[in-house]
């Protein structure tokens, strides 16, 4: 392959070009025309879904047809209802193939600034490598499924990265540089709230700038966090003008009822450490190791010994790293992975996906600093053995999960039909109704729900069960309940609510005459703020 080593010694404005020598333009092209043969085969009018999927669509579709979001708190960040707010316009309130494509876009990108980001540390052979492994990855290919903000948050951070890398190769112009900067990462944070770890990350990078007095690089890095924190700042000011309902710092400083915990404080987050870093930790593991070839890694007794030397692996090379090379990638990693080692809510590979760009690397990091310091040829046999055999596990675990893309659509679309048809039962059955959804903690039927009544336009609050806790209805009587099948028995016996049809696994529920009757004489309808033991 026709590579240009660069050369480490010297770092020039010329060491990085957009589209510099030909191996340059081989690597860039190889990977572009490797992931669009990787995405392109699994688009169509189909894609995965999840709760949180229907929470940006409902804003992104308000967005589309006010101009505005709802006058309450939104609970999602507004970056993504953002970008999808003109595909609604364009194509209908549920533009799955729109999404598919922006998606493949995002990652496309991600790859290619993948090997921009390492080239220099690792070398344009490593880099290239890297730059497909994240291309071909099973684990962010099931993720672009799914109409999520996490591939365009991915080549968001990799773009940032790559500007932090510029400054240090060719400096800044001024301090415009840092108000588009900040500008760029307000809206990075825009799209997922835990990209503001990248502020620390570009504010290092700005503060080493080269051949800068002091007094610069104060107004630079004051230009930067500025720009960055005045537009966060206004978004939670006019979030401020609604009552809190449920936000970040709650699930910071609270157990969830999920929790069974009353501790609080440094207790609290010592607890989420010991039972949500060891999560994170596999995570990371199954970043690089695919699951469906190496399933035996992620099964006792193979599981904990390897999370801990795969996961605890990269952290111990980010550290090296962030302390003697002291790069803006390595910064950001460390604060993401402290903040979402606190953070309790556990969604497998999801939240660490962002970071696979500068993970996927390490292994390629520690080959490198092998190869330099042992010559013997048997080393290196071993050494390129061992890289050989996982990029060919990498390929086969993508080649397993490109084969199982038809079982995935045909889930899918029957997923989809389900949620049509209970859109349809909502609408004939809850009409304008305020309904409170109650169901096991966990249930797939919450998914369609929410599924439904974004097609349906129904307002449904929803609250889950869990055996031995409290069930937190709020104050407000409930006029109407959308009840699970096996807690039906309960809700009749504690809230004096009776079926009044079903659909599926699900049972309406409404006041019993005689409550009603009750209310309208009294004009205080009882109210129950908790059910005892769980139901």
């Amino acid at each position: 392959m026709p590579f240009h080593e660069p050369n480490h010694a010297s770092i020039s404005r010329q060491d990085l070009p957009m589209v510099g020598s030909h191996g340059e333009r081989f690597a860039i092209g190889t990977i572009i025309v490797f992931s669009l043969l990787v995405a392109v085969p699994t688009i169509g009018s189909w894609c995965g879904w999840s709760t949180d999927c229907f929470s940006f669509l409902r804003h992104a579709r308000f967005l589309a047809e006010t101009g505005g979001f709802p006058a309450e708190r939104v609970n999602v960040p507004p970056g993504y209802p953002a970008l999808l707010a003109p595909l609604i316009l364009l194509f209908g309130q549920t533009p799955v193939l729109a999404i598919r494509l922006l998606s493949m876009v995002a990652v496309t990108c991600s790859a290619v600034a993948t090997y921009y980001l390492h080239r220099r540390r690792i070398g344009s052979r490593f880099a290239w490598f890297a730059g497909l492994l994240v291309a071909g990855s099973p684990v962010l290919l099931r993720l672009s499924f799914t109409p999520l903000s996490e591939p365009l948050f991915t080549a968001g951070v990799c773009l940032l990265l790559l500007r932090c890398q510029r400054w240090a190769t060719q400096g800044v112009r001024g301090h415009r540089d840092a108000v588009f900067a900040g500008l760029a990462t307000a809206a990075v944070v825009f799209i997922r709230t835990m990209g503001i770890a990248i502020l620390p990350a570009m504010i290092l990078a700005a503060w080493q700038l080269p051949d800068r007095s002091t007094r610069f690089r104060m107004g630079f890095v004051a230009a930067l966090t500025l720009s960055t924190i005045l537009p966060l700042a206004a978004w939670e000011l006019r979030q401020s003008d609604y009552p809190t309902t449920f936000g970040y710092q709650h699930a910071w400083s609270h157990a969830r009822e999920a929790e069974f915990t009353d501790s609080t404080g440094v207790t609290l987050q010592v607890e989420r450490l010991a039972r949500v870093g060891p999560k994170r930790l596999a995570a990371l593991k199954a970043l690089l190791i695919p699951g469906d070839l190496a399933w035996r890694l992620f099964q006792p007794p193979f599981d904990a010994p390897t999370t801990w030397l795969i996961g605890g692996g990269v952290i111990i090379v980010g550290i090296v790293l962030a302390t003697t090379q002291r790069t803006a990638s390595d910064v950001y990693l460390l604060i993401t992975l402290s903040m979402l080692a606190l953070w309790p809510y556990d969604e497998g590979t999801r939240f660490v996906v962002p970071l696979l760009p500068l993970v996927v690397a390490y292994p390629f990091v520690a080959a490198k600093r092998f190869q330099e310091r042992v010559s013997r040829p048997a080393a290196r046999v071993v050494l390129t053995a061992a890289l050989s055999i996982w990029i060919v596990a990498h390929a086969a675990g993508l080649a397993l999960c490109l084969a199982r893309v038809p079982h995935d659509r045909d889930k899918q679309v029957a997923l989809w039909n389900q949620i049509t048809e209970t859109a349809r039962w909502q609408q004939s059955s809850i009409a304008d109704d305020i309904c409170t959804a109650i169901l096991p903690e966990g249930d797939n039927t919450k998914l369609v729900l929410a599924g439904a009544a974004y097609l349906s336009r129904a307002n449904i609050r929803y609250v889950d069960f869990l055996p031995g806790k409290p069930l937190e209805i709020g104050s407000a009587p409930i006029n109407l309940a959308l009840v699970h099948a096996s807690l039906v028995e309960h809700v009749r016996e504690r809230l004096d609510l009776i079926p009044a049809s079903t659909h599926g696994n699900l049972t309406i529920m409404r006041p019993a005459p005689s409550l009603v009757r009750a209310a309208s004489e009294t004009k205080n309808p009882p109210a129950r703020s908790t059910l005892a033991g769980g139901l």
